[in-house]
């Protein structure tokens, strides 16, 4: 396996924290509104705990049997995802297992070596490649990304995800929506990739774009 699931609470506790402090994201966390309503603005470890803890247990999760489901879930295309990942960008699959774990958040921050899974997700497999494309993309185009500013760097990364669509879409089992700020980049992304599937040949015309649209 490539991908290791767990569940790990300090981690829960991280991206809740990550989810917060982000400056580019998708939308308001929902479950994160909730943990405010009772906590305040205050995501101290004891509060973040204590609300994570209630939560597990007023929605009965089974946090092993959520591990068990999500890992069985993507074994079934794991090996079918990488090697496509392989041909598109020629990275190899990962030396070392991808730690991701499970967040009862509804909103999954990534790191450089580990990313998150909503635990409640009934098809957590689109979620892990979105993630995976974003870990792909920050390690084969971490140059050009380097000199970017940080927000036409998360539309790029966030426009790429339209790759789902485009060449996995079998594999996800469902519709890679984006979010709404990147509809005309996605769209951009579709018409480029269509007419020359070079992912090096995309990533730079969707630069010049996201570029031009931001001037």
């Amino acid at each position: 396996m490539f991908i290791e699931f767990q569940y790990d609470l300090n981690k829960d506790i991280e991206n809740y924290i990550a989810v917060a402090r982000a400056k580019y994201k998708g939308g308001d966390s929902k479950i994160l509104n909730l943990f405010t309503e009772k906590f305040g603005e205050d995501l101290n470890s004891d509060n973040l705990g204590k609300f994570i803890k209630e939560f597990i247990e007023d929605n009965k999760i089974d946090l092993n049997q959520s591990v068990k489901h999500i890992q069985e879930s993507w074994s079934l295309v794991e090996n079918e995802f990488f090697n496509r990942m392989k041909k598109i960008f020629g990275c190899p699959p990962p030396a070392n297992p991808i730690q991701v774990y499970l967040t009862t958040n509804d909103r999954c921050t990534y790191a450089k070596s580990f990313f998150f899974v909503n635990v409640l997700s009934t098809r957590p497999k689109r979620i892990i490649m979105h993630e995976l494309l974003h870990l792909c993309t920050c390690l084969v185009f971490k140059d050009e990304l380097s000199k970017l500013d940080k927000e036409s760097a998360y539309n790029i990364k966030e426009t790429l995800t339209e790759l789902l669509n485009l060449e996995f879409s079998d594999l996800i089992e469902e519709y890679e929506k984006g979010y709404p700020q990147h509809l005309k980049y996605r769209e951009l992304m579709r018409q480029y990739w269509l007419e020359n599937k070079n992912i090096k040949h995309v990533f730079d015309k969707l630069i010049f774009s996201i570029k031009k649209s931001d001037t």
